[in-house]
C-alpha cells in the first residue's frame, strides 16, 4: 500500500490471482469502507477521511493481510 503516510488517496497492490475483500477500519474496529475486488491494483478516494490511523484488510481464500496506515 502507498503512499504512506497518504492523504488524497491510497493505493492498494495485491499479487494474489484470486477475489479479495478489502476493508478499511478506524483504530475504534468501525468499518470505513469495504468491497471485493478482483484487481491488482485499485485507487482508493481518501479525501473524505478524517486524519490518523487506519487498519486495512485483505481477506482471500489464501490467508489475511494486515497493515496500519496514517492518513495526513
Amino acid at each position: 500500500m502507498y503512499p504512506t503516510p497518504f492523504n488524497e488517496f491510497l493505493i492498494v497492490k495485491s499479487e494474489l490471482d484470486e477475489t479479495y475483500a478489502i476493508t478499511i477500519l478506524d483504530v475504534m474496529g468501525k468499518v470505513i469502507f469495504s468491497e471485493l475486488n478482483f484487481d491488482k491494483e485499485i485507487t482508493l478516494s481518501t479525501a473524505h477521511l478524517a486524519a490518523g490511523t487506519y487498519i486495512v484488510n485483505l481477506r482471500s481464500k489464501s490467508g489475511i493481510h494486515t497493515e496500519y496506515v496514517i492518513k495526513l
